[in-house]
């Protein structure tokens, strides 16, 4: 079957449709990594060790590099997701297994909120699996403690793109 030009620009803004929603799909599941951690409150008498804190973003990095701003060149930090203004957010892991978010001094908008819940987790101290469902999403996101202090929190995500695995390291300060 022989491609009309009319139809072959289609297929062509068909596969960059695809691609473009594959990035807008990573960007938003690295996002929520920024934000971090399921459904259900933590069982009783079981208690995580980051809770009831407000954790602020640092750091991170993300190996191998991969494109997260759609700005043409690898980035190996998700800090180019985020606005200025977001900068001073500060996430809280409730004991209930809500999620609060703190918007800083720095507002996104003059109608922002100063806090509000954004969503529920869950821990599993024995995989050190911290899950999040914010509920702005419908798939909750599944995470890794790696290194937790009174005053640090290290975070580990592994996605796919279609460049591959990569894995995202956040660090997190208290507040």
């Amino acid at each position: 079957m022989k491609h009309t030009p009319r139809l072959r620009i289609r297929i062509y803004l068909i596969f960059d449709l695809m691609k473009i929603l594959q990035k807008l799909y990573t960007a938003a599941a690295i996002t929520s990594l920024a934000a971090a951690v399921s459904f259900t409150a933590p069982s009783a008498g079981r208690q995580a060790p980051f809770i009831d804190k407000y954790w602020v973003y640092e750091s991170s990095t993300v190996v191998p590099a991969v494109d997260l701003d759609m700005d043409g060149k690898p980035d190996n930090s998700i800090s180019v997701l985020l606005e200025e203004c977001q900068e001073d957010d500060a996430r809280m892991f409730k004991g209930s297994g809500k999620i609060v978010e703190d918007y800083g001094k720095n507002k996104c908008g003059d109608d922002e909120v100063s806090s509000e819940e954004t969503g529920d987790w869950t821990y599993n101290a024995a995989t050190r699996q911290l899950s999040t469902k914010d509920y702005n999403t419908d798939e909750p996101e599944i995470l890794t403690l790696r290194e937790i202090s009174a005053s640090r929190m290290v975070l580990v995500r592994v996605f796919r793109s279609n460049k591959g695995e990569h894995t995202i390291t956040a660090v997190y300060k208290t507040r």
